[in-house]
């Protein structure tokens, strides 16, 4: 049985998504803390550093325009007893809880007050896209679908090399699910991705239009925890984006999706632009597959 609409409470959860171009070479870089800088420093590619920088330039803007007080230096961090990261709460302030995820020409940050949250984005690479890694992460239901696929007559339209195919699609889309779902729990690579298993039905990356999303499999532990809801979608900029929500019975998340360009206006207050995203829902609790889509994010 479904909840009735006045019976559910609405979970508030911003997500701020940027190009690492431009903000890693800015005020980011000044408000990491000993420890992230000497991580960044690690790094042996320039765009590596470049991406992590802006990931956690991103996050700690992000939390002084949700947390009124703190300047984006002044942030602490420690993890859970599972390890996830969180920050350091001093007395009075909001339980605001994050992920990030940061690759190849995207970063992103997810921001909930009271409930977990996994965020994971993805490039598109057809050559990354093989059967063989799929197997690590992957359902046997998973994999066939993926299977048929690359045997799929269809190509894209472009003859460039990095021009997404149907499996292509596919397999980040599954990817990006997953490991939210991890994120979410924070459990870390302590949890493989075969918790949880998906159902998409024909994905259309050229036009972003919508793809039917269903749960397939969970985990029973995982099930017992609570409502999951998850939103899978494709960026403009060629990047597979899913998020994961952790919530109770009778909630449902409300998105809002930001394009960032600078993480100082960001933490000044400056209103950061809407980013329209199509995306798929579906919830742990549902017994049909849905579509969720046309939303205009703001």
């Amino acid at each position: 049985m479904h909840d009735s609409p006045a019976s559910i409470r609405d979970i508030p959860v911003s997500v701020y998504i940027a190009a690492p171009a431009g903000i890693a070479g800015g005020r980011a870089a000044a408000w990491l803390d000993a420890q992230e800088t000497a991580r960044a420093g690690r790094f042996r590619f320039e765009r590596d550093r470049e991406t992590f920088v802006a990931a956690h330039g991103l996050l700690r803007g992000a939390l002084s325009r949700h947390i009124a007080g703190t300047g984006p230096a002044a942030w602490r961090f420690t993890a859970s007893p599972l390890g996830k990261p969180c920050i350091v709460r001093a007395p009075g302030m909001p339980d605001v809880r994050f992920s990030l995820s940061h690759t190849a020409g995207c970063v992103a940050v997810a921001l909930c007050e009271g409930r977990e949250t996994g965020v994971d984005v993805e490039r598109v690479t057809p050559a990354t896209a093989t059967i063989e890694l799929a197997q690590s992460f992957c359902t046997a239901a998973e994999l066939a679908g993926l299977a048929a696929l690359e045997r799929s007559p269809i190509q894209p339209d472009s003859a460039h090399g990095d021009c997404p195919t149907p499996m292509a699609e596919r397999f980040f889309r599954l990817w990006t699910l997953k490991e939210s779902v991890v994120k979410g729990l924070g459990q870390g690579l302590s949890r493989p991705l075969t918790c949880a298993g998906f159902s998409l039905d024909q994905p259309t990356f050229a036009s972003l239009g919508f793809t039917r999303l269903g749960f397939a499999h969970l985990d029973e532990d995982l099930r017992r925890a609570g409502v999951w809801h998850v939103q899978s979608g494709l960026l403009a900029s060629g990047h597979a984006f899913a998020l994961t929500m952790l919530l109770r019975a009778g909630e449902r998340p409300r998105l809002t999706a930001y394009a960032v360009s600078d993480p100082g206006a960001l933490a000044a207050g400056v209103a950061p632009a809407p980013l329209p995203l199509a995306v798929s829902s579906c919830s742990s609790h549902d017994s049909t597959v849905f579509r969720c889509g046309g939303w205009n994010i703001e």
